[in-house]
């Protein structure tokens, strides 16, 4: 007789990846396009995959699939099957060739503009091997692509209530904005600016996270009147240079902002939010040797809490 360790597995990584593809796409002939394969074809492999489980795991109508409750668990389980038979074979090529593979970090924007150059120039001082990748979205979007296993982790603002049990996160970042205008902005003449003056200018900044956008039209008093958002730091000191608006940025920033553009920081009072970034990673993956080695870079180049460089005025 055999036992249920000694059996043949049912399901095989190709079965995995084609359920996700049709459950990703909610049609057997788009998931079909993707993986090379043609419609009937796919089809009959899902009938295959569905008679050795003995289950359903699609409801099959004219408008497409949809997945049924063993689907869903299916396709949950599986994703993270693939993920570790991706990381087996990440660290088994990793020992073989020692400093070597593939990482991909996340950044929010405002610590990448204080971190990714020096991130991306020390890696490959230190570890040429190691090709780094560096993502800059917006949080909700590092977040989903760390959960689905597209990077490796990340360094970003997250919401406490997205915090659970899918992640590691600690605080390794907190700084807090401050005002930055072109040297011939009204404001800048002003002996005593408060913050509903700032309403009679646009913000040039990068995007806006809700807790951010919130505060600011609470101490201000009105609604924020955006000029250009964007995650060039660049191209808004050039605007603040030519124009009336005014920008939020971090101490650190303005002094590289400084040397290129006739900018200015304004003290402005009742500054009080503290942004605060995360490192964020996986809780049911460990990172891999080279991945580690660029999580403790990144956090040198951060610095220790009370001399971190980003948040000195």
């Amino acid at each position: 007789m055999t036992s249920q360790a000694n059996r043949a597995p049912v399901l095989g990584s190709r079965d995995i990846r084609q359920v996700m593809a049709v459950a990703d796409r909610g049609s057997i002939r788009q998931a079909a396009e993707v993986l090379g394969l043609t419609q009937p074809g796919l089809s009959k492999n899902l009938r295959l995959i569905e008679d050795r489980l003995g289950v359903v795991l699609f409801e099959r109508s004219t408008a497409g699939v949809k997945l049924t409750q063993a689907g869903q668990l299916l396709v949950e389980r599986g994703r993270q099957v693939l993920l570790d038979l991706a990381a087996i074979e990440r660290d088994i090529d990793e020992t073989t060739r020692g400093h070597s593979g593939q990482v991909t970090v996340g950044l929010g924007t405002v610590i990448a503009v204080e971190l990714a150059t020096d991130l991306l120039a020390e890696t490959h001082r230190l570890y040429p091997g190691i090709a780094l990748d560096i993502v800059v979205e917006d949080p909700a979007s590092l977040l989903e692509r760390v959960r689905s296993g597209r990077l490796d982790f990340g360094f970003f603002y997250i919401e406490p209530h997205r915090v659970d049990g899918d992640f590691l996160t600690k605080e390794v970042l907190r700084t807090r904005p401050v005002v930055l205008v072109g040297r011939r902005h009204p404001l800048a003449t002003k002996a005593e600016v408060i913050p509903p003056d700032l309403l009679d200018y646009r913000i040039a900044m990068p995007k806006v996270y809700p807790g951010l956008s919130l505060w600011l039209e609470s101490i201000t008093g009105g609604t924020l009147k955006p000029a250009l958002v964007g995650s060039d730091y660049y191209q808004i000191g050039e605007l603040l240079e030519r124009a009336d608006v005014y920008s939020l940025v971090s101490p650190s920033l303005v002094r590289r902002l400084q040397r290129f553009f006739d900018v200015v920081r304004i003290p402005v009072s009742g500054f009080d939010f503290v942004h605060s970034a995360h490192s964020v990673q996986p809780a049911s993956r460990p990172l891999s040797g080279s991945a580690q080695r660029i999580m403790g870079l990144a956090l040198q180049l951060i610095g220790e809490p009370g001399n971190r460089r980003f948040d000195q005025a």
